[in-house]
């Protein structure tokens, strides 16, 4: 006898996949506040098909990972203890939710660095046709031989750097934010936009002036801000040893650790000493940007 016993095998799947709240407006520069909106919290548990790394040495590699990385994930990836990563070829983009790590605590002394390249980090469009990252982490990483930058910033967001240290090299423009919310062809979004750059706790040692052969980076100091859509935040910060007494082949014979043109700038806990800054100081602001000093900085120009 047939059997006509029938085996109904119903499968339903829910992939719920949670969304990155980001900030509806952002304060004009002239009023730049110094907080901005950050997103919700958002699950850490990688897709089951993602790679799984112990730790990076190998800079492509690494980059290959955080573009596949899906924006609505927080990843950590940790880069090998006593490691030297070479940047010659590539450099490292971001995507939001994204935490590079030196070692699994982020501390500077598990000697990760990142050598040469003409820029190291580069937090803009570079391959995507759109760029937009917030909760963006770099811990712990040594910045060494950049050829132009350690850090290009050109679209709005949010990075923080936390115990970093750039020592040791000269560069044309150390740090610089070139973000207009109209400069690139990319970013269709109205103004105001802006990107927040946070360094926290991070050391700026022996760095000075490389000639800009092609005089268009006009910087001569160690983190610039050339437009007015850039929160620049400096916390509990060391700035040692640094020379820039102006190159004759730059634009500009002055000399600073920070210039703002435009935007806010705010400063907590920093340590200014043994410097020498050829022109108008350490700290360069135009009218136009909002500047809040904790009373508890320390400077000393040598």
């Amino acid at each position: 006898a047939a059997d006509r016993t029938s085996r109904i095998v119903v499968s339903l799947l829910l992939w719920m996949v949670p969304t990155t709240s980001q900030p509806s407006s952002a304060p004009t520069t002239s009023s730049a506040p110094s907080v901005v909106p950050t997103t919700t919290s958002v699950p850490t548990v990688a897709p089951t098909d993602f790679p799984t790394v112990v730790c990076y040495s190998n800079a492509t590699q690494l980059r290959i990972d955080i573009e596949r990385k899906p924006d609505v994930i927080t990843q950590t990836f940790e880069l090998c203890t006593d490691t030297v990563i070479d940047l010659s070829e590539t450099a490292f983009g971001f995507k939001s939710e994204t935490i590079i790590s030196c070692g699994a605590d982020g501390d500077p002394r598990n000697n990760c660095t990142l050598l040469g390249g003409p820029t190291q980090l580069e937090f803009g469009p570079g391959t995507q046709p759109v760029f937009t990252a917030f909760n963006v982490f770099v811990k712990g990483v040594t910045m060494a031989d950049p050829i132009n930058h350690a850090l290009l910033i050109s679209n709005k967001g949010d990075i923080t750097l936390e115990n970093c240290i750039f020592r040791d090299f000269a560069a044309p423009a150390t740090i610089i934010s070139i973000y207009e919310p109209w400069g690139f062809p990319f970013d269709l979004t109205p103004p105001p936009d802006i990107v927040i750059a946070r360094f926290k706790g991070c050391l700026f040692e022996n760095l000075s002036q490389a000639p800009d052969s092609t005089l268009t980076l006009k910087s001569t100091g160690i983190a610039t801000s050339t437009k007015g859509n850039t929160i620049f935040s400096f916390e509990d910060c060391v700035f040692r040893g640094n020379n820039f007494t102006g190159v004759p082949d730059t634009l500009s014979e002055e000399g600073y650790a920070i210039r703002m043109l435009g935007g806010s700038l705010d400063l907590a806990r920093n340590c200014f000493y043994n410097n020498a800054f050829a022109g108008l100081g350490m700290i360069q602001a135009y009218s136009n940007t909002n500047v809040t000093i904790d009373g508890s900085d320390y400077y000393e120009e040598s």
